[in-house]
């Protein structure tokens, strides 16, 4: 009985109740300190180490290369990433990335690709609102001027002007074929025909004054082989056959393009919202 009553008292003990619970608190931080200490290598996250160790474009990329490593290969990729993650850590444990700069700019652009990534894509838009984005930015689709000719070079040596001229009534003599008229000049670098080219293909083949000089003639020249027009190159014998000036564009000539910029606005502002979102969650406090 008295034993008993003993017990009792040394069980009302705090201090056992402190020793019991630091030993309880003890074993659960052991286990999760166990856990947390753990390194887990599974395929998914060496295939996602690999993807980045080869910059590889894909996972499935990624996950080809790593079945057809060997054992030896396997295994060295293993410890790779082993001590990449054995390090990650012990930096982390250290606080080491807090107030880095440059690790502070990737986590932001890491979680900014992140939240682009599940913004959730717009839905097709009604026709009033692509109407009305295209009349917004109507000066964004105008379609430039064109050029549509045909020409025949003549190389400059001594006699190219000479016959140049000779050619050039050759040319205006009689109607012969786009081919059999090439063939009276010398080969060209680039192609003796131009449909609908932009004056940016002209001044990149013929000199920034080509396009100018064609512009030049009256429409009645137009019907017939003129020149010859000079250039960085040499001779050109030109048989100009279309102009068409910079005009707006109706919205049917630029529908596809006017949606993929109307989609990409709209995720945009999606995306710019779910930031502002993030931005909200904190409170500021200005100590300037």
């Amino acid at each position: 009985m008295k034993g008993a009553q003993s017990m009792t008292r040394w069980l009302r003990e705090p201090l056992l109740h402190f020793a019991i619970l630091g030993g309880l608190l003890f074993s659960i931080g052991h286990e999760w300190g166990s856990e947390e200490r753990a390194i887990r290598v599974t395929e998914e996250r060496l295939v996602q180490f690999l993807q980045y160790q080869t910059r590889a474009p894909d996972l499935q990329t990624a996950r080809r290369h790593l079945q057809s490593m060997n054992t030896a290969e396997r295994d060295h990729l293993i410890d790779l990433y082993i001590r990449e993650e054995a390090l990650y850590r012990q930096a982390m444990d250290m606080q080491l990335a807090q107030e880095d700069p440059v690790i502070k700019k990737r986590l932001v652009q890491k979680l900014e690709f992140m939240a682009q990534d599940s913004t959730r894509p717009p839905a097709q838009p009604p026709k009033e609102a692509l109407q009305a984005f295209f009349s917004r930015h109507r000066d964004l689709y105008r379609q430039p001027e064109q050029f549509s000719l045909t020409h025949v070079f003549i190389q400059s040596d001594a006699g190219a002007m000479a016959r140049a001229e000779k050619v050039l009534k050759k040319l205006n003599a009689g109607k012969l074929s786009t081919a059999d008229a090439v063939q009276l000049g010398d080969p060209f670098p680039h192609q003796h025909n131009y449909a609908r080219q932009k004056r940016e293909m002209l001044d990149a083949h013929f000199g920034q004054q080509f396009a100018q000089n064609l512009l030049n003639t009256t429409d009645a020249d137009r019907e017939r082989w003129q020149g010859p027009i000079v250039s960085p190159r040499g001779l050109h014998l030109v048989l100009f056959l279309d102009y068409e000036p910079e005009r707006p564009a109706k919205l049917q000539e630029v529908r596809a393009t006017v949606l993929r910029d109307f989609m990409r606005e709209q995720k945009d502002q999606r995306f710019q919202e779910e930031i502002q979102r993030m931005v909200e969650q904190y409170a500021v406090e200005l100590e300037l």
